[in-house]
């Protein structure tokens, strides 16, 4: 009875995921997911306002981008068009950019926000923290026909998205100004999120890696929750199942009374049989 239970239940909570569709994959990272290269003059500063109290930040120019980089590695459940997000802070339109390269792939320009320009002409982007879109200078050149320089990136809004694989990836993240800092990372496929406007993050207050997890280790945290609250749901029933059937048929006391019983009117036939042949 319990192993049927338990097959029933197995079947229904398959049906149940295979009906449901499939949720956004969101994932953050922080400081501790940043693998630095031996050498790179990247080092961890202060910053009372940030979560953790400490971001990223490179003082060399690109001089030696062989050197000055950090990695990092992470995973997506399953192929498909993914953007990135940054936290970032910049002191001046000097000191506002990063170089990024993918799975070792071509090293391109990440634009920070430039002061005083578009998308929101009347906000400060210096000396704040803020999550600003993944995009590629070349790329806005190329496709709006515009100069090489990091305005463009503003004016235009035009994101960078990443065609991946299911499974492994890395982003190398090299200094390319000084000053320019960096303190968090989040990776979706859903192309619409913005960080800016996620009440749970509050813009550099909250880490981000608490917010988003490892989907893979979450996933793995609720199969494991779900599988013990099914074990002890399956253990009640089977009780249940048991104790009723134990009601239904008779005590022990009950069926001693039954066979004393059953005893004396055989008895009473007996010796109503041994009268009448008398």
């Amino acid at each position: 009875m319990k192993k049927q239970f338990l097959f029933i239940l197995l079947v229904v909570v398959l049906m149940i995921g295979m009906a449901m569709p499939a949720l956004a994959f969101t994932q953050g990272f922080n400081l501790d997911d940043f693998k630095l290269n031996p050498g790179a003059s990247i080092y961890l500063v202060d910053e009372p306002e940030l979560y953790g109290g400490k971001a990223l930040e490179g003082d060399d120019r690109d001089d030696d981008a062989a050197t000055h980089f950090s990695i990092l590695n992470f995973s997506v459940p399953a192929d498909g068009k993914y953007g990135v997000w940054f936290l970032v802070w910049a002191e001046s339109e000097a000191a506002n950019s990063l170089y990024i390269s993918l799975d070792g792939g071509d090293m391109f320009t990440f634009d920070y926000m430039e002061s005083d320009e578009q998308p929101n002409p009347d906000f400060e982007y210096y000396y704040i923290w803020y999550w600003m879109w993944m995009n590629a200078r070349h790329e806005i050149s190329e496709a709006h026909d515009l100069p090489m320089d990091g305005f463009n990136a503003y004016m235009t809004g035009q994101k960078k998205f990443f065609d991946l694989k299911a499974g492994d990836h890395s982003l190398k993240i090299t200094t390319r100004e000084p000053y320019a800092k960096y303190a968090g990372v989040i990776i979706t496929d859903d192309l619409n999120y913005d960080p800016n406007n996620d009440p749970a993050l509050q813009v550099g207050k909250i880490d981000p890696a608490s917010v988003y997890p490892d989907p893979a280790i979450l996933a793995a945290a609720e199969a494991a929750a779900a599988a013990e609250a099914a074990a002890r749901e399956a253990e009640a029933a089977a009780q249940e199942s048991s104790n009723a059937a134990a009601s239904s048929s008779p005590k022990t006391g009950d069926t001693a009374i039954i066979l004393f019983a059953i005893a004396v009117i055989c008895s009473v036939v007996v010796l109503a049989r041994k009268r009448a042949k008398n």
